[in-house]
């Protein structure tokens, strides 16, 4: 309350100061202030009111235009759909930073949440002025987020002659040909086509939708195509993961037929060495490399072709692999590091138990870290792409799925002392570390960390020191227990007598990054130690979601949370697959479908008079991938939305209260229509 009197109190300042001197050069920032408050008070028509005329002023405060920003989202949270669409555009027609921003929040908020009322409403908004080339590809870029249901719903809420209605049918025939009904895709681009000629210049950018509808609709002469070299395990035991990769690149490329690419394939493991095959690729003036997918291998490769220039994608999450690459631009001639081999079950060593269509997999015992050397001749010339801009880590990050999840103990769950359990392998340390250090970023505690041997059965050793039963801990707690008795104190307690002490946590969370089978059986051993799932969160990763989980021990699992892509678009993805392949993907295709669909959109947007590919790899608004949408940092890694899910009594569920944050600034997902409810999404 003293802080609302002290704004108050300030406004009538601000305001009597603006009537004694309307046009001082300060006058447009104490209307920006003014508007400030107003906002954080929440009187959105006052703060209307006076950011309207600070807008107005020539030229505008810079300042004006987040706050726009901010009252429309206010006005669009409290269900005021034609306030905020009002107030975004005003940031449209004024040009200013906010300016592609607004208009993205005026289509998004529509295509999610537009019904048959609000269609006047957005077409009376948007019937202004034409749409330029850049809102026209924007557009575009939005109408690929819903599913095809939602478009022919939006489709039919559109009267005669409505602006949107081109596009709707582009985006619809996109989403069919993705199912393989190709009749029936073509008929939709005509129908675009048709929409967009007989449309009057209010349409916005007819000949953009005109023109990709042709895109679409002719067939492309292969000679001129867009070369995407593949570096995939295509022999030995790795082959029936490398094969399911490739189907998946040409699903891609079927999708996105229009861009006119081509794959051009080599074997990862030809003779154990991937240099020359990396080098045929590149003999064959291939625009960019998708691969390999172990960590050796994309060290090599990328390495390789960093220093000739070409742009390469690994399947790896290793960020090694860019340093290594890095030094080798720089023109060392030999790069030296550390090397330690993993098995299946770590998604770091992508080594991955599901090598083909969901069928589990043997692979080779861990052996020690090692040194192991790569010589490459440096070939590279002064005027090559920054490294960050040629090697980009298409991967899924294990340290975002231990930041989701610590996100989710502090924020959601508000629960701050956690202790790990997790396997004493390079990947348990490295999202073991990222789970730690969010943690501590958000203001929680790390009660204790455990690694565990890997391929262990019996859990209790490991168990025991999380509850204070370690014979350490024991000894420490017998000495200071009034319980328990010692002639002289500089004796230990004998055993008999320490085993009277309870175990005892000082933790409520317990984060498990695990597989399934694993987390299966730590759960029904952490019950004898007294872990209750009322009192002692579980917490996991994607490795969870799977059948495995559910088969034996589930009651001691009640409540757990994992994250996990969202389980709709994997559906999805494998329906599409299983349409053109008659086989299930492994979770790995999703990565190679990525890798093609984002290069897709690269050269959409070019066509449509957008950036360079090879220089819009960054983009904030990221790409349409296979599980949700996907974003290049600057850092090269890549970013994908995990959503969280509880294991409950019938199987898995999505979580009611899921935040839907966007990590990193990625653009947040539209809320699934309903709560999924599956047994297995795998």
């Amino acid at each position: 309350m003293e802080a609302q009197d002290n704004r108050a109190a300030a406004i009538r300042y601000l305001q009597d100061a603006l009537a004694r001197t309307p046009h001082a050069d300060w006058s447009g920032e104490a209307l920006v202030e003014i508007g400030r408050m107003f906002l954080d008070d929440e009187k959105l028509t006052a703060a209307q009111e006076v950011l309207t005329r600070a807008l107005s002023m020539r030229p505008p405060p810079s300042s004006v235009y987040p706050l726009l920003d901010r009252l429309a989202e206010a006005r669009m949270a409290k269900g005021d759909t034609a306030s905020s669409w009002k107030t975004w555009l005003m940031l449209v027609e004024g040009g200013g930073p906010e300016a592609l921003r607004a208009w993205r929040n005026i289509v998004t908020s529509y295509v999610e949440q537009g019904k048959k009322r609000t269609t006047g409403q957005i077409l009376s908004a948007l019937s202004s002025q034409p749409f330029s080339a850049v809102q026209a590809r924007t557009l575009l870029d939005v109408l690929t987020i819903p599913n095809r249901n939602r478009l022919v719903r939006l489709l039919g809420m559109q009267p005669a002659g409505s602006l949107l209605s081109p596009y709707l049918s582009l985006a619809i025939g996109d989403r069919l040909a993705e199912n393989n009904q190709q009749r029936k895709a073509r008929k939709a681009w005509r129908t675009a086509a048709d929409l967009a000629r007989k449309g009057n210049p209010s349409v916005g950018a007819p000949d953009v939708v005109a023109s990709e509808a042709a895109h679409r609709l002719q067939k492309v002469a292969p000679s001129a195509s867009f070369r995407i070299g593949l570096l995939l395990p295509l022999h030995g035991k790795f082959a029936p993961l490398g094969e399911n990769l490739l189907q998946a690149a040409q699903k891609a490329l079927l999708d996105y037929r229009d861009a006119n690419m081509t794959l051009v394939v080599e074997d990862s493991i030809d003779k154990g060495d991937v240099e020359g095959p990396t080098r045929r690729l590149l003999s064959r003036n291939v625009n960019v490399i998708l691969g390999p997918v172990f960590h050796d291998a994309a060290m090599t490769a990328s390495a390789l072709a960093a220093v000739h220039g070409v742009p390469i994608l690994p399947l790896n999450p290793n960020q090694d692999i860019i340093q290594t690459a890095y030094q080798t631009m720089r023109g060392a001639s030999q790069v030296t590091v550390s090397t330690e081999e993993e098995g299946g079950e770590d998604p770091i060593a992508l080594t991955s138990p599901h090598v083909a269509a969901g069928d589990a997999q043997s692979v080779p015992a861990p052996q020690a870290p090692q040194e192991k050397t790569f010589s490459i001749r440096s070939e590279r010339t002064d005027g090559s792409p920054e490294v960050r801009s040629l090697v980009l880590l298409n991967a899924f990050h294990p340290e975002h799925q231990a930041q989701k999840m610590a996100r989710f103990s502090v924020l959601e769950a508000r629960r701050r002392h956690v202790a790990i359990m997790a396997p004493d392998t390079k990947y348990g340390r490295v999202i073991s570390q990222a789970f730690g250090e969010e943690m501590r970023k958000l203001g929680g505690h790390v009660a204790r960390t455990v690694l565990f041997e890997k391929g262990s059965l019996d859990f209790s050793k490991w168990l025991k020191t999380l509850v204070h039963l370690d014979p350490d801990s024991l000894t420490r707690r017998a000495k200071n227990s009034r319980n328990i008795k010692i002639l002289d104190p500089a004796d230990s307690p004998t055993p008999a007598r320490a085993s009277k002490l309870p175990p005892w946590t000082d933790f409520d969370v317990l984060f498990v990054p695990t597989t399934a089978p694993t987390a299966r059986l730590i759960a029904p051993q952490a019950s004898f130690f007294n872990f209750h799932a009322h009192e002692i969160t579980m917490l996991g990763i994607p490795l969870w979601n799977r059948q495995a989980l559910l088969q034996e021990g589930t009651d001691y699992l009640q409540g757990a949370v994992f994250c996990d892509l969202s389980d709709q678009k994997k559906l999805r993805f494998q329906g599409m697959f299983h349409e053109v392949w008659r086989k299930k993907p492994t979770t790995l295709a999703m990565l190679t479908y990525d890798g093609v669909a984002v290069l897709g959109q690269l050269l959409r947007d070019q066509r449509l008079g957008g950036p360079t590919w090879h220089t819009a790899w960054h983009r904030p608004e990221g790409f349409r991938g296979s599980g949700g949408r996907v974003r290049f940092t600057e850092q090269g890694r890549s970013l994908r939305h995990y959503k969280l899910y509880t294991v409950g009594k019938k199987g898995f569920e999505a979580y009611a209260s899921d935040s839907e944050e966007a990590p990193d600034g990625l653009i947040p997902e539209a809320p699934e229509s309903t709560p999924s409810r599956s047994r297995n999404f795998n």
